[in-house]
C-alpha cells in the first residue's frame, strides 16, 4: 500500500478513504481493515479533506442504510430481551413486592409496542380532526341538537 518512501500509492487512495466512510469516520476501525496502524489512517484523512469528504457523501446512502440495518438488528435483539423479561415478570408476579408497579411497567411496555408497531406499518398512532365551528355547526344541526334560526343583529345605541 505504501511506496518506498513510506509514502501511500496513489491507487490505495480511494481504498482507505471509502473504508474510513464505510466506517463512519472510524479510523481505528479503517484501520484493522486495511492492516494499517490508526496514525496512519488518520494522518492520510487529514492530509486529503476534500477528498475524504467526497467519498463520504458519495457512500453516505450504504453508510444510512447499514447503520438502518444496525438499528433493526438493535430492535430484535431488545425485542427479544423484553419478551424474555415479560416471562419472568409473569412468571414472578406472585412473588413481587409491588404487583401493582410490575403490571403498570408491563402495561407502558405494551403501550410502546404497540404505538411503534404502528408507526412502523405507517398506520395512524393517534387521530387527529381539524374542524372550524361552521363545520362543527353544521355537523351538530344534521344530528338534530341544534337549531339555528335565521335572524340579524340590530345594534342598539346607548341612550
Amino acid at each position: 500500500m505504501s511506496n518506498a518512501n513510506g509514502q501511500l500509492a496513489p491507487e490505495y487512495l480511494d481504498e482507505l478513504l471509502s473504508t474510513v466512510a464505510l466506517c463512519g469516520g472510524n479510523r481505528e476501525q479503517a484501520a484493522r481493515l486495511l492492516g494499517m496502524r490508526k496514525d496512519k489512517v488518520h494522518a492520510v484523512v487529514k492530509a486529503h479533506p476534500a477528498e475524504y469528504e467526497q467519498r463520504r457523501q458519495q457512500l453516505a446512502p450504504a453508510v444510512e442504510a447499514k447503520v438502518a440495518g444496525d438499528m433493526l438488528d438493535n430492535a430484535n435483539a431488545a425485542n427479544v430481551a423484553i419478551a424474555r423479561l415479560i416471562e419472568l415478570a409473569v412468571a414472578n408476579a406472585e412473588f413481587s413486592e409491588d404487583p401493582g408497579r410490575a403490571a403498570r411497567d408491563l402495561s407502558q411496555v405494551m403501550a410502546q409496542a404497540i404505538d411503534k408497531r404502528l408507526a412502523l406499518q405507517g398506520r395512524p398512532t393517534q387521530i387527529v380532526e381539524h374542524r372550524d365551528i361552521a363545520e362543527i355547526v353544521r355537523a351538530l344541526v344534521s344530528k338534530g341538537v341544534v337549531e339555528v334560526i335565521d335572524s340579524t343583529a340590530v345594534e342598539e345605541g346607548a341612550t
